[in-house]
């Protein structure tokens, strides 16, 4: 069997934190206009717009530590019930309450509807989280579209499981170097595209290049954070984010069997390891609240200026990350505690020659 046996409950911290880190990321991208107002100049930092257009590339990020925390979680063993529920549980409860905020919005704020996007015969393929698969532009909760292409790869994870759980190391390393070349030759081709076959090859490469990343990590690699870090900061100042997916892998890899050095320390801080609680929340609700404040808030005279620009930064980010707290708080670790209720629930009504049959296979 490859890789270091996963399929532990324990949970890996600093991957915790590279989850909050990449909503983070995503956040201050969506902000760049605002923050370039409040530094007075909108055009005064080529650094740091190239720095905000990586927040297509944090999504990436996501992809591949999904794949990677997926083998972690639930191991070789194939139980696609479980499985979906969980994710179900995980993905579904938060989308539908911030994409009928986002709704909501659109309508009290008066925005002007995208003829296509927002067309009310669209709006079952936002729903239920089908849109890329069709094609459909990002709409309602933008960065929705990638929970789209995520659930697609969810699909085909316990067939990963089947094919990698035969694998040694060498065969797992094969597939990452593989799956990564590919990655990397859509994105040079595609771009980052944020529908259609573009994002759905960004997700299933990216997952299942995690999957395998997982598969085939056993030892340490102690300068891997370190490297994987100056080579995204290299590809963040030149703008060069289509050939960093090999650095996304080497840092969720290292990290994901690290247990010293200084970037395992910083990433399991309190403080990041709350920013990954939370960044499923940061994710989802960051736009729909950055669009209906900044509506609201370009009407008060006083926020126009740098300095009122920067006020409303500042208190944006706390908004965010307090609401971030209570809706994961109150809404996501409830749906999950429900769900995982229900499947246990189940469990309790199959016969005792069932359970003994699922026992054996485990």
């Amino acid at each position: 069997m490859a890789g270091k046996g996963p399929g532990t409950t324990t949970e890996i911290l600093p991957l915790t934190s590279i989850r909050g880190v990449a909503a983070v990321w995503v956040m201050l991208g969506h902000m760049l206009p605002d923050i370039l107002r409040a530094l007075g100049n909108p055009q005064s930092s080529q650094l740091l717009s190239n720095f905000a257009h990586g927040n297509q590339f944090a999504v990436d990020i996501f992809f591949v530590l999904s794949g990677y925390i997926m083998l972690v979680a639930y191991g070789f063993h194939v139980d696609p019930p479980r499985f979906y529920l969980n994710r179900f549980a995980r993905v579904f409860p938060l989308h539908i309450v911030t994409l009928g905020v986002a709704i909501a919005g659109f309508y009290l704020l008066q925005v002007p509807p995208d003829p296509v996007a927002n067309a009310p015969g669209n709006l079952v393929f936002y729903i239920t989280l089908t849109s890329a698969w069709i094609g459909l532009p990002p709409a309602w909760n933008q960065p929705a579209w990638s929970l789209s292409v995520e659930v697609f790869a969810y699909i085909f994870f316990p067939l990963m499981q089947l094919a990698i759980r035969n694998f040694n190391r060498s065969h797992a390393l094969l597939c990452v170097f593989l799956l990564c070349a590919v990655h990397t030759m859509v994105l040079t081709v595609i771009g980052f595209a944020d529908t259609g076959i573009g994002a759905l090859l960004r997700g299933i490469l990216g997952f299942c290049a995690g999957v395998a990343l997982c598969a085939a990590s056993i030892h340490p690699i102690r300068f891997g954070p370190v490297i994987a870090v100056v080579a995204i900061a290299f590809a963040a100042a030149f703008n060069l984010y289509e050939y960093a997916i090999p650095a996304i892998l080497l840092l969720i890899g290292a990290l994901g069997v690290n247990k010293t050095g200084f970037f395992v320390r910083v990433m399991s801080t309190q403080v990041l390891v709350w920013l990954g609680k939370i960044s499923y929340s940061i994710y989802l609700i960051h736009l729909p609240l950055l669009m209906g404040g900044g509506r609201i808030l370009r009407k008060i005279d006083f926020l126009q200026s740098p300095s009122g620009q920067a006020i409303f930064c500042f208190c944006y980010i706390a908004v965010v990350l307090v609401t971030a707290h209570l809706s994961w708080r109150f809404i996501e670790t409830p749906a999950r505690a429900a769900v995982h209720r229900l499947y246990r629930k189940t469990r309790k009504f199959k016969t005792p020659q069932s359970q003994s049959s699922t026992a054996s296979s485990t």
